[in-house]
């Protein structure tokens, strides 16, 4: 499939710099606001924050391959563990929910 030519790379670097530092940061700050939120809370917004940041900026690829290298491993163990990695989360989740419970009483 042919890929169309991407306007926002056709920018001026002086332009296109601070639109992705503006809009990765806010989504990365963002994510620390809706990180109390039951569910996925900011892991999405961080994620993404750190995907925008990591087209223009050599540190946040970096970060992003790590984060992804981390996501694999996990995976893997995961893979490999399915009866304990099962218990982790039903630990986890049943810790964050008393948590949750106990913070609202």
């Amino acid at each position: 499939m042919e890929r169309r030519p991407n306007r926002f790379k056709r920018l001026p670097e002086r332009i296109r710099k601070p639109i992705v530092l503006v809009s990765g940061m806010t989504l990365v700050l963002a994510s620390g606001l809706f990180g109390w939120i039951p569910g996925p809370g900011g892991i999405p917004l961080f994620l993404a924050g750190v995907a925008i940041l990591a087209t223009e900026y050599d540190w946040a690829e970096r970060f992003k391959q790590r984060i992804l290298l981390l996501v694999n491993i996990s995976s893997q163990w995961y893979a490999k563990h399915r009866v304990l990695g099962s218990t982790f989360i039903t630990v986890g989740v049943t810790i964050g929910a008393l948590t949750m419970v106990m913070l609202f009483l």
